[in-house]
C-alpha cells in the first residue's frame, strides 16, 4: 500500500466475491486493538456492502462514497475490477468542469476589455469588416471578439505590446477549444488545451492591470 501509495485494498475471496477491504484506517483500528494484530485482523468486512455494478449511475453511489470513501465496482463479468474513491471521482469532476470555469473567464474578461476600450459602432464596423454579423456587447461570440482585436485599428487602440497575429492564433485556438468543450464533444480536453486556458486567461489579466 505505501509503495504505490494505495489507500485501501481489497480482499478477495475469489475473483467474483470480495471478502473486505484494508485501509490504513482499518489497521490503525486493528492496531490499536490489539498491537500484534496481524493482517486478518485489519479486514474490514462491512466493505462487502460496498459493491456496485459497473454501470451504476455515479449520483447513487454519491453518499456511501461520501460516508466511506470509497466503493468497489464489479464488471459485466460479475468480477469485482476496481475501486472508485471520492478523491477518484473529485479528479473527474475537475478534468470535466475546469475547462468550462476558465472558457467562462477568458469571456467575461474579454467582453469587458472590449466594452470598456471601444465603442459600440467602432466593434460593429470591425466585425463588419471581418464579414461578421453583430447584435449587440451583450450577445458578442468569440469569433466577435476575434474580428475585433484582429482588427489593425482596434489593435493599436487597445496599445498592448503584443505581437497581434501571435494573440489572434492563440485566441482561435482558444476558440477552438471552447467550441469543442460547448458542443459536448466526447474526447475530453487535453492537459495541454486546459494550460493553454489557464496562461491566455492570464495573459489578459496581467494586460488588464488585473
Amino acid at each position: 500500500m505505501e509503495i504505490n501509495d494505495y489507500s485501501q485494498v481489497a480482499v478477495l475471496a475469489n475473483a467474483h466475491s470480495l471478502y473486505g477491504s484494508v485501509s490504513w484506517e482499518s489497521i490503525a483500528a486493528a492496531k490499536h486493538r490489539d498491537p500484534g494484530a496481524s493482517f486478518s485482523d485489519a479486514i474490514d468486512r462491512r466493505a462487502r456492502d460496498r459493491v456496485f455494478d459497473y454501470d451504476t449511475r455515479l449520483l447513487d453511489v454519491f453518499g456511501t462514497l461520501q460516508q466511506h470513501g470509497f466503493i468497489f465496482v464489479r464488471d459485466d463479468q460479475r468480477k469485482i475490477s476496481g475501486i472508485v474513491t471520492a478523491a477518484d471521482v473529485v479528479r473527474k469532476y475537475d478534468e470535466k468542469a475546469t475547462p468550462f470555469f476558465l472558457i467562462g473567464e477568458i469571456d467575461q474578461e474579454l467582453r469587458h476589455l472590449i466594452v470598456n476600450v471601444f465603442d459600440e459602432e467602432t466593434v460593429k464596423e470591425a466585425c463588419l469588416a471581418a464579414h461578421i454579423s453583430f447584435k449587440s456587447l451583450d450577445t458578442m461570440t468569440m469569433a466577435q471578439y476575434q474580428a475585433v482585436l484582429n482588427n489593425v485599428a482596434c489593435w493599436e487602440q487597445l496599445g498592448w505590446r503584443l505581437d497581434r497575429g501571435l494573440f489572434i492564433e492563440r485566441l482561435d485556438e482558444i476558440r477552438k477549444v471552447r467550441n469543442n468543450v460547448m458542443h459536448f464533444n466526447p474526447d475530453p480536453v487535453r492537459p495541454s488545451e486546459v494550460a493553454k486556458l489557464r496562461n491566455f486567461l492570464r495573459l489578459i489579466r496581467s494586460y488588464r492591470g488585473r
